[in-house]
This record gives structure tokens, sequence and C-alpha cells, in this order.
């Protein structure tokens, strides 16, 4: 990461340098255009730290929502247990046992842990000198998978996952007339669902995962706003895969964050500034899917003697 972040300062120099001497062709004095941007990017600068003071207390109504949803799905979920029965419209009704939380996985960046409930709080945030950045928060779960007769069985994975936050993407054109440069910036967040068995990927969902978030701008516009995220009504998490019975089986759960900004810009995405953001796997449900119980009932009926098929 080291000298990816050297190479994009040198870019940035490089890109002053140039500007400087068509400034100087152009009969600019470079230095009294840089005080000026120094001063617009203070400004900018201090809007900035405004939106990060108004959000401290941000996000509650949507946490508060987010924990009535998971109660209710729960309470769902446990009702289904008990007569045993997998419906057709959620076959997932085992709770899978937490393992272990990664830590985070590129830098730079911060990623805070809880220790309990499985929360993650996720910050990164950039200007052009340090753009782009990407930071990732990972939960791995285990599935302690039943020992039952047969080869591979068809398996459905539900992570539940509810992200809580807030994005920004601010652009400004800095310089003058010609030799101005159109600054841009961009903020995304994907959840990235994977499981692994015997150190094989069985499945994920999708090559580059769900997209929760996926915000740009450019030419001088700019753009803010919270955001939220819940896999019980939104989707996007859940896998069918195929594995082989009596063996663990690992479920990975990324939120992954990345912002740029190009020129004249400043992007986020914060999950950490206010206690109600946050991205959150409270669990992980699971079960023998839909389609593996059509598939055991043809396979019965057509191992069947002749005699006893139509009875």
């Amino acid at each position: 990461m080291k000298g990816k972040d050297d190479l994009n300062l040198q870019l940035v120099q490089l890109r002053r340098q140039s500007r400087e001497r068509y400034l100087e062709l152009a009969g600019i004095d470079p230095k009294k255009v840089l005080q000026i941007e120094q001063e617009i990017d203070g400004q900018y600068e201090k809007l900035a730290s405004g939106v990060r003071y108004m959000l401290k207390k941000a996000g509650k109504e949507v946490a508060e929502q987010q924990s009535q949803t998971l109660l209710l799905a729960r309470n769902n979920r446990l009702a289904v247990a008990k007569v045993k029965l997998w419906p057709w419209w959620d076959p997932c009704t085992a709770d899978a046992r937490f393992f272990s939380h990664g830590q985070p996985v590129t830098v730079p960046g911060t990623v805070n842990y809880e220790a309990a409930e499985n929360i993650a709080h996720l910050l990164v945030d950039t200007g052009p000198a340090d753009s782009p950045k990407e930071i990732e928060a990972e939960y791995r779960f285990i599935l302690d998978l039943p020992d039952i007769s047969g080869s591979a069985w068809r398996y459905c994975v539900c992570p539940v996952v509810q992200m809580n936050g807030h994005w920004l993407t601010w652009s400004w054109i800095g310089g003058c007339g010609g030799t101005g440069l159109v600054g841009s910036s961009l903020a995304k967040v994907t959840l990235k669902v994977e499981v692994y068995q015997g150190g094989l990927l069985k499945g994920e969902n999708g090559t580059v995962g769900y997209t929760v978030l996926d915000e740009s701008v450019t030419d001088g516009h700019d753009d803010q706003s919270g955001f939220y995220y819940d896999s019980e009504v939104d989707g996007g998490a859940s896998l069918n895969v195929k594995l082989l019975p009596g063996t663990d089986a690992t479920v990975v759960v990324k939120c992954i964050a990345k912002v740029a900004a190009v020129n004249y810009g400043r992007a986020w995405v914060d999950m950490s500034t206010s206690p109600q953001f946050y991205f959150k796997v409270p669990e992980v449900h699971w079960g023998l899917s839909f389609l593996q119980e059509l598939e055991q009932v043809f396979a019965d009926r057509v191992r069947l003697p002749v005699s006893r098929r139509y009875l």
C-alpha cells in the first residue's frame, strides 16, 4: 500500500507542477492562485467539520427501525423452528454458531469492532492527495452441518446484515480559465458474502458482491445523505450452495467501503461518527434449500420399486 500511496502523491505533485507552468506562461502568479486555492480548501474543510459535528446524533430513527425488523424476523424464525417447518419463502431456520471476527483487510482507514453482537464501525475519508481509499470490515461464521446421508446437499445460507451511515461527495474547480482543474469524487459500499468448505470457495453473492451505495459527482457539484441497508428487507445477501454434510463450512460477510477524490474533491463513507452508525451481522441462518427437498423427493420416487411407485 505504501508504494501506491507514494505514486498517488507523485501524480498530485506532477499535476500541480504542470499547471504552475501553464499559469506562468499565461502571466499569472502561481503563488497567488495557490493561496486562493488553500483558502477555498480550508473553507470546504470547515464545512466538512460542521457536517461531521451534526452527524454525532444522526441515524437514531433508522437504528430503531432496524432493531424492530430484526426482532420480528427472529420471532418468525423461532415460530417456524418450533413446528419444524421450513416454508418455501424462508427455508433457512437454523442458527449459525458465531466463530470470530476479522480485522481490517486494507488500509488506510479505521474499523472498530464492538466486543459483542457482531457490530463494526467504519470510517473512510479522502481528499485528492491520498485518494483512493478502501477499507473492509469482516465477520466469519461457522456452519455446523449435520451428518446426513448422501453426497453434497443444497443449502440456503442467509446472513442477516444491517448497515446505517452517511456518505458525502463534494467537488469543486481550482485554478482559473483554461488552466482550471475540475474535481470529482465518489463513495461506494459493497456487501460481499462468501461460503467456503475445505478451503474451497463454494458460493458467493456475485463476483463483485451486492452494491449498497454508489454515488459520484463532478464539475463542481456536491451531494451528501444518510444511507441504510437491511438484508431482511433489501435482499442481496442470501446464497444457495452445495455443501458436504458432516463438515463445517465457513461464511464470510464483508462490508467494503471505497472513496476517491480527483483534483479538487472530498468523499467519505461514515459508519462510525454516530453511535447509531454501524455495519452489523447479528446472525447467519441456514437450512436445507427448498430446491434440495424437491430434488430429494423426486430422487426417492425414482428409487422406489415399480410396484410401489403409484401407491
